[in-house]
């Protein structure tokens, strides 16, 4: 009876020995149909700026950088290239953001003070009426005179804004002083890379610029002798009056430099 039951254990050692041992099956496949396998849920970089579909057999390597884009011709397009691709991108996604924001608090709060269209539907260029100066001042008095009810700016935010100043100039009316030059162009700190804050808004700009109309004693030029602004010529004199400015500071400059 031992002697069964220990042939009976050997026996089933021997089943499970053989059972662990028992070769696996081994499929060899043609080193071209394992590429055709791995290549079909892959896209190349290439196929995908062009547009192609890679289960075609003309493009199926992955090209090293630096690499040619067909959209682009000759061109080679670096990482760096790229990179300044996607920065240029994320910058008009926060512009575009922030000029939405503000729009919302200027309708929210449905000032008196000014009002803003945008030019052409385009969200990165306004019109700004603004419509209140100081009652007391000279400028308010030479509006009621002249029976002008606001005066109208323009301005145009450049791709990275809001870590750049917009550029502001005055459209109409002719003003004389209250920083503002002879082709719209207006002198002021605020409106530079220097004097800029990301943080400053459209309304805190308007504000500034009524407040320096009135400090610099700026008046309205006669209907019968003016002439309408032109924001190319505003543009090419705001560019020298910062010339002028980062050689000297914010202080008054001799006469020679304008």
């Amino acid at each position: 009876m031992q002697m069964a039951v220990k042939l009976k254990q050997l026996f089933g050692r021997q089943s499970k020995l053989t059972t662990l041992q028992e070769p696996t099956t081994v499929v060899v496949r043609p080193a071209s149909e394992e590429q055709e396998d791995e290549q079909l849920p892959h896209k190349s970089i290439q196929s995908i700026l062009s547009g192609v579909d890679t289960q075609s057999k003309e493009s199926t390597q992955i090209p090293k950088w630096p690499f040619v884009s067909p959209s682009v011709g000759n061109h080679k397009q670096s990482p760096t290239c790229l990179l300044k691709s996607a920065t240029k991108c994320h910058l008009a996604t926060v512009r575009s953001r922030r000029l939405m924001k503000e729009l919302r608090d200027i309708e929210t709060q449905n000032s008196s003070f000014y009002s803003v269209e945008l030019i052409n539907d385009n969200l990165f260029e306004w019109e700004v009426k603004m419509s209140v100066i100081d009652s007391d001042s000279e400028m308010a008095c030479d509006m009621k005179k002249q029976n002008i009810s606001h005066i109208i700016l323009n301005l145009k935010f450049p791709e990275n804004f809001p870590f750049s100043p917009p550029f502001m100039c005055v459209v109409s009316p002719r003003i004389r002083n209250g920083f503002v030059l002879d082709d719209g162009a207006i002198c002021m700190e605020l409106l530079t890379p220097r004097g800029w804050v990301s943080a400053y808004t459209v309304e805190a700009l308007i504000l500034q610029f009524s407040a320096s109309l009135v400090k610099g004693k700026g008046r309205l030029e006669e209907k019968k002798t003016s002439k309408p602004y032109n924001r190319k010529a505003a543009e090419s004199t705001f560019r020298s009056l910062l010339k002028v400015h980062d050689k000297y500071g914010w202080v008054t400059p001799p006469v020679s430099e304008g």
